[in-house]
């Protein structure tokens, strides 16, 4: 297709679009109060993605009579949307109901990132078979038995960071502190964890940047892969991601470097995990021994299934990269945020570092995760609540109402003309964006100190209303059907992490300022120049005695 035509189609597009939203009736929605549109391409989603990350919301909440409900100016394509924080609502918009689904842009543009058929854009039916298939590998007890696989990663990254920990102090220098970039190498050993954990595989990118040959070229696909895709918003980029799925198509005809890249990375993905696919139902139909992974446990709950519930190899295939996708980033962003707030609080390290060192005769003996229960460590289980509730690193999740419906607020809404509803028309087709941070510090919900980093508020139920979920009545995991089915995964990897490096390690900060920016994830970074770098460089000591 030749640049004049698909030029002539976004032209008439966009011109089209603007005149309906010129001409279109007023709207209820005309009478909540919400923040202007920065950008036409973008509307409030730039600032939402570049503004310090996770700070907006809350000035939003400030401005507009702590609302628990806003409304914001969606990207071109998608019109004015909902900006949700009340339990209530959130809770009819991910519940067991059919009443909302993911927008289809998202769809589109997810599949041309991650490929079709995998469980975080799958919906309906097909959902309903891939999560059939995938969950008893995620159950409370198979997670339990990948205890000792995220034991092994962390103790490889306790072994790594001792070395330079060890190098630096015995160079002679006045300070003996090693300074390491911690995301980086949690993002590595994040991979080498998903590796063994849920594929029964050794990928070795902790040895790799030890200076180590690389064991498997599958951790180098998918870093590469997730890289790619962790590039930083732009007004075009959102623009792109939330234009409909037709604008989609002919937008990838149009040359365009980044998602040649992605492309390139994602066939060479998809590739490496068909083989691993293969190779693995060739081992369990011919009675090897093999460890219990979630790949393993899938597969075999897949060829024990009736036919009609069956994945295929591709849709198997495509949970790989699903699994990739979803715990990288997440899991290296939430324990550097863990280690940072402990570096900044050094008295609440060092009470965290007590508790777990009374109680590490007893899980070297057992290596079970009962140890890590708030009636065993409640202290250790509160900080780790706590970071999830002050560090949620995805900020908001997107639903679109699929028939007309009514949502209803466990508060009053203050509309522009002053008066006040208990519950909102949503017609089909409006955009939900499930407000999270503001959720997480809520004071109506967790108190008059929801601003502050407090561990011990989950000592007691806390003040207000939670939203169902599937963990301590948080959203970061979401909730209902579409729950992220790893959850429990990734609670048990950063227990299991965090015990060993904080029992192991004292943190110090940095030497500079930490923001917070968005990419995949809420990731740490700081200024180098006028440039920002995405990193989290604390300072390292061995624990002494």
């Amino acid at each position: 297709m030749s640049s004049f035509y698909i030029l002539t189609g976004l032209v008439a597009a966009f011109l089209g679009h603007l005149a309906y939203r010129r001409l279109r009736r007023p709207s209820f929605f005309d009478l909540i109060p919400g923040p202007p549109s920065s950008s036409i391409l973008a509307g409030n989603l730039l600032e939402l993605s570049t503004s310090g990350a996770g700070s907006l919301p809350l000035i939003w909440r400030q401005q507009f009579h702590e609302n628990t409900v806003l409304r914001i100016k969606g990207p071109f394509f998608s019109g004015d949307g909902l900006f949700i924080s009340d339990p209530t609502a959130l809770w009819k918009v991910y519940d067991t109901n059919n009443s909302f689904a993911r927008p289809p842009s998202m769809t589109a543009i997810g599949e041309k990132l991650v490929g079709k058929g995998g469980i975080i854009l799958s919906e309906g039916e097909a959902h309903h078979r891939i999560k059939r298939i995938m969950q008893p590998a995620f159950n409370a007890g198979p997670v339990r038995n990948l205890l000792p696989h995220f034991r092994h990663g962390a103790l490889a990254l306790v072994d790594a960071w001792g070395n330079l920990a060890d190098a630096q102090a015995e160079s002679g220098k006045k300070d003996a502190k090693a300074a390491i970039d911690v995301f980086d190498w949690l993002g590595a050993s994040a991979l080498d964890m998903i590796g063994l954990a849920a594929f029964g595989m050794t990928l070795g990118a902790v040895g790799r940047m030890q200076g180590a040959e690389s064991v498997s070229n599958l951790a180098d696909v998918y870093k590469t892969l997730l890289d790619t895709m962790g590039a930083e918003e732009s007004a075009v980029s959102i623009f792109i991601r939330y234009s409909p799925s037709w604008l989609i198509d002919i937008l990838t005809l149009i040359p365009n470097k980044l998602m040649q890249a992605v492309t390139k990375s994602l066939d060479s993905a998809n590739e490496a995990a068909r083989a691993l696919v293969q190779d693995r139902v060739e081992a369990i139909k011919n009675g090897d021994t093999l460890s219990n992974d979630a790949l393993t446990l899938m597969l075999k709950a897949n060829l024990n299934e009736d036919t009609k519930w069956r994945l295929t190899e591709s849709e198997m295939t495509a949970q790989i990269t699903s699994i990739f996708f979803a715990g990288h980033g997440t899991s290296a962003a939430f324990i550097s945020w863990a280690l940072y707030q402990l570096a900044m609080q050094p008295e609440l390290q060092d009470r965290v570092r007590e508790e777990i060192l009374a109680n590490a005769q007893q899980y070297d003996a057992e290596q079970d995760s009962n140890i890590f229960s708030s009636k065993s460590m409640p202290l250790f289980d509160a900080f780790i609540k706590e970071v999830m509730r002050f560090y949620p690193v995805v900020h908001f999740n997107e639903k679109m109402a699929t028939s007309d419906t009514v949502l209803n607020l466990s508060r009053p809404l203050v509309l522009k003309d002053g008066s006040t509803v208990s519950e909102i028309p949503c017609p089909k087709g409006t955009v939900i964006y499930a407000d999270i941070i503001s959720y997480n510090f809520s004071k109506a919900i967790f108190g008059p100190n929801a601003d502050e980093f407090v561990p011990e508020r989950w000592y007691t139920p806390t003040q207000g209303k939670l939203a169902p979920s599937v963990y301590a009545g948080l959203f970061n995991f979401i909730a209902g059907p579409k729950a992220c089915l790893g959850w429990r995964f990734l609670i048990l990897e950063s227990q299991v992490m965090l015990f060993e490096l904080i029992r192991n390690f004292v943190f110090h900060p940095p030497q500079c300022d930490v923001l917070k920016r968005m990419q995949l994830v809420m990731v740490p970074a700081v200024m180098k120049g006028e440039e920002l770098s995405v990193e989290m460089p604390l300072f390292v000591e061995r624990v002494q005695g």
